[in-house]
């Protein structure tokens, strides 16, 4: 059956335009013959995977493309075309088809419902309109495309890589309906200043818009949004606010990371772990002062390191662990605030590496906390006070003749010539094993390491209130 077909042109100062004339699949490349040079194609009629290669390869002059009222039928005939393709179904743009390609304006093909991967990737256009009738979209679409400005999407999901690159896009217009954005899908679109996030996004990847041009992200509205991928906002150094929603409840490793200009944000309640890199190399809090709600229990490593004019910070009440090097270059700190916590918190190496006088940074504390605080690793080395004791009593190292100590069966037993009030012990990671009153010359109470071979830090406060630390080798290796 004969397929009838519309391809118009007149050549006219390298121009084409409408003309009537039969043609089949295939075969504009016999049409077209020794008319490469042509400017601006519309088609009309039936078109396959062959005519857009010879559109793409052959018509390097072309700055203008209109399918509009073309529609794109299968493409069976076995042998393989230059994108490695085969097979090609009716209504699809083949992966990497435009990549590549000269024009600068294009009109997407009637009734077009698939873009495989990399279709128009480093290819010159400047504006896109999306089709709503497009179901399947692939990755990497529009990579590297870096003269393009502007784009219309009208499909449930942004995927993976599909403007990455784009270094000109400026205006994003997302479907209402967008429920996810995929891994690097904006990445290095430094000219993206704002974007409006749809509500319906339920999903950011990893790397989302990492590198971007965004100075405000605002998702506070986006109810079902439960998490952020890593990196998603890293490297975004014009980025100064964003709102999260109430629903987040985890951040990707490095989220923010490197966002020199953002002065945090409102953390919703259901986040509690502040992940590794989080905030590395954002700006310091406006007045100053950090502080996290109260359901945080882990602040990961890295995760606030660099931001050197923070002065204070309030110590969550359920943290449990903070990594090593979490506040790391805090050269302006002051105070912190651990008065509402009842548990020393654990502390990786070198949490607060590069404070220039801990001794000179007060550490508040409970009555109830303040032994514990007073000989925990790298919290001691603070200046500890508490409504009942205005600063710290120095803590001395054990001369070997303070006290001794050694394990029986699980249970640690102290004894010492001179009198002994209370005793706290630690891993060597810093979590606090046991805590107990003693006030004579001698105590036992069960202790159980978190780990079965290595060192145990007993702090013994004596009677006329002198802090002194053995460390206490304990298991077989």
């Amino acid at each position: 059956m004969r397929i009838k077909s519309f391809l118009s042109f007149i050549l006219v100062s390298l121009h084409v335009f409408a003309v009537d004339i039969d043609v089949k699949p295939g075969t504009l490349v016999s049409l077209l013959e020794g008319k490469t040079d042509v400017t601006e194609l519309s088609v009309i009629g039936e078109i396959d995977a062959v005519d857009m290669q010879f559109m793409s390869h052959e018509l390097r002059s072309l700055s203008s493309l209109d399918l509009s009222k073309a529609r794109v039928v299968a493409y069976d005939s076995g042998e393989r075309l230059l994108s490695g393709v085969a097979y090609s179904p009716a209504g699809e743009l083949p992966a990497g088809i435009f990549a590549g390609a000269t024009f600068s304006v294009f009109k997407f093909p009637s009734g077009i419902i698939s873009v495989g991967d990399g279709a128009f990737a480093g290819s010159r256009v400047v504006s896109v309109d999306i089709p709503a009738t497009v179901v399947s979209f692939g990755r990497h679409v529009f990579s590297g495309c870096e003269r393009l400005e502007d784009v219309t999407v009208n499909i449930d999901s942004v995927p993976d890589g599909t403007f990455k690159g784009c270094v000109s896009l400026s205006s994003v217009n997302l479907w209402a309906g967008t429920s996810s954005i995929g891994e690097s899908a904006f990445a290095g679109c430094v000219s993206l200043e704002s974007i409006d996030i749809p509500a319906k996004v339920r999903s950011i990847g990893t790397e989302a818009f990492a590198m971007s041009g965004l100075g405000r992200v605002a998702l506070d509205k986006c109810m079902g949004l439960n998490a952020i991928g890593e990196r998603a906002f890293a490297g975004c150094v014009n980025l100064q606010e964003v709102t999260l929603p109430e629903s987040l409840s985890c951040l990707g490793v490095g989220v923010f990371f490197g966002d020199s200009r953002l002065a945090g944000m409102d953390m919703p309640e259901k986040v509690t772990v502040i992940p590794d890199y989080a905030f590395k190399g954002t700006a310091s809090p406006v007045n100053g002062r950090l502080k996290l709600h109260d359901r945080v229990t882990e602040v990961g490593r890295f995760a606030y390191m660099g931001l050197d004019a923070a002065t204070e910070w309030e110590v969550p009440v359920s943290l449990e662990k903070i990594g090593e090097n979490a506040f790391e270059g805090w050269k302006a700190l002051e105070r912190i605030d651990a008065s509402g916590t009842l548990r020393v918190p654990a502390t990786g190496d070198n949490v607060w590496e590069g404070v220039p006088d801990p001794s000179a940074v007060t550490l508040n504390v409970s009555d109830g906390s303040y032994e514990a605080y007073k000989v925990a690793p790298q919290w001691r080395e603070f200046n500890v006070v508490s409504p009942g004791h205005s600063s710290v009593k120095p803590s001395v190292a054990d001369t070997g003749e303070s006290f001794d100590a050694w394990m029986e069966d699980g249970t640690l037993c102290l004894s010492s010539r001179l009198e002994m009030k209370n005793a706290a012990v630690y891993d060597d990671m810093g979590h606090l094993v046991t805590w107990f009153d003693i006030n004579g010359l001698s105590g036992r109470a069960q202790a159980r390491p978190y780990r079965t071979v290595g060192v145990m830090i007993v702090a013994v406060t004596m009677a006329d209130g002198t802090t002194v630390v053995k460390k206490l080798m304990y298991g077989k290796k």
